[in-house]
């Protein structure tokens, strides 16, 4: 008997030893074995390599899952190496950015998880800034693609709102896409919401469907600026203007003249004057008649608009030689007649205030050119808005001018 007990003790031990082993085969391995995803963050819809090792030999990948969501597995062979190893691609589920715990399941039940973030989608513009009319190209990357590489078939498409207006453009493959588009009206100076949505919905039930994604990028409205030569001249008369932050190569195709009183006065510059790729412009416009008093210029191309403030003077009287010279005729400064070469009659003309008679300058036209011999070294002939510098020497007393009128 004293023999019998030893014995009897060392086999239930041993069969203890057998039911921990059996129990410890059939339940679930957590957490015992190493399990990587590269890279290390990637966008939703994108292809990844899944690596881990602990795994049962011989078995299959049963699962991956990003939390609650399935990952398909694009490899056709998920079979466990000898070694316990495991290699495979898989998809991304179109889930919103965030970190995410990522469980891979063996088909004996071996468990292990990682955490791994869902990057971002990304969203471009160019230009980043400009004025109303600006051909604006949003570019994005990272986005659902319409059919990953397992077939699962999904509707995505981007709808990218500017300043309230919407706008769409369908998503590549390649989980990328681009839209062009003109910059609307009706924005504020300064930041710009430009709001990109992809609602993705899948036919597999891959994911709850659907799913949101939202990025938002930021369009600076600049407003265009235009320069007048002069802050006053008379109808009829011609001002220069520069402009810029206007829409690259557009038409400037409206001038307003803005009154304190009455109705705007819209005229049509000939020829348009064209913007270059800059958006900066330099052009013309003749001040229309029946306008007087202070009123704001306003140069226009499509939707874009820059202003500057004008004075209508009165009229000024008739150029008629003896008023355009008449200063230096008077302080005894005009030394010889003054001469101007017609271009149309192919002929020489003349004034002369001590030659009346003979004289074939009636009026000073604006456009002509006049050579004006004075005798003292420097003197100012003013007429109008416009200053005119004549310079004598004593080797040369001519002054060639271009009447601007």
């Amino acid at each position: 008997m004293r023999g019998i007990f030893p014995n009897l003790v060392r086999l239930l031990v041993v069969l203890a030893i057998v039911a921990g082993l059996s129990a410890a085969a059939s339940a679930p391995m957590l957490g015992a074995v190493a399990l990587t995803i590269t890279p290390s963050s990637a966008a939703a819809g994108t292809t990844v390599l899944l690596q881990g090792s602990g795994f049962t030999p011989g078995g299959y990948l049963k699962s991956v899952a990003f939390g609650s969501v399935a990952a398909p597995i694009t490899m056709s062979s998920t079979t466990i190496t000898a070694g316990g190893s495991i290699n495979v691609t898989i998809v991304v589920p179109p889930l919103n950015p965030a970190k995410y715990t990522v469980v891979a399941k063996d088909n004996y039940g071996v468990v292990k998880s990682t955490s791994w973030t869902v990057a971002a989608p990304t969203v471009g513009l160019s230009p980043e800034s400009g004025p109303t009319g600006t051909l604006l190209a949003v570019t994005g990357s990272g986005w659902i693609p319409t059919t990953n590489t397992v077939n699962y078939s999904l509707t995505s498409t981007v709808a990218v709102t500017i300043g309230g207006q919407p706008f769409t453009a369908p998503v590549s493959g390649a989980g990328t896409f681009k839209l062009s588009a003109l910059v609307p009206p009706g924005l504020t100076a300064g930041a710009n919401s430009v709001v990109i949505t992809e609602l993705v919905a899948s036919s597999n039930n891959w994911a709850p469907s659907p799913t949101s994604f939202t990025a938002v990028a930021s369009f600076n409205l600049t407003l265009a600026t235009i320069t007048l030569s002069t802050a006053l001249g008379a109808s009829g008369q011609s001002i220069k203007f520069t402009g810029a932050g206007f829409p690259p190569y557009s038409q400037i195709n409206s001038i307003i003249f803005n009154l304190p009183t009455g109705t705007p006065i819209t005229i049509t510059p000939v020829p348009e004057s064209q913007t270059d790729g800059s958006g900066n412009v330099a052009g013309t416009f003749v001040v229309p008649d029946s306008i007087a008093g202070v009123c704001l210029v306003v140069v226009r191309s499509g939707n874009a608009a820059g202003a500057a403030t004008f004075t209508v003077t009165a009229t000024s009287p008739a150029a008629t030689p003896a008023a355009v010279f008449e200063s230096l005729i008077t302080n005894h400064q005009l030394a010889k007649p003054v001469w101007s070469f017609d271009n149309v009659s192919k002929t020489w003309k003349m004034y002369d205030p001590n030659d009346l008679a003979d004289s074939t300058i009636t009026l000073l036209k604006p456009g002509a050119n006049y050579w004006i011999c004075i005798n003292t070294a420097s003197v100012n002939l003013n007429w109008g808005i416009n200053s005119y510098s004549l310079t004598s020497t004593s080797a040369n007393c001519w002054n060639g001018i271009g009447w601007m009128g």
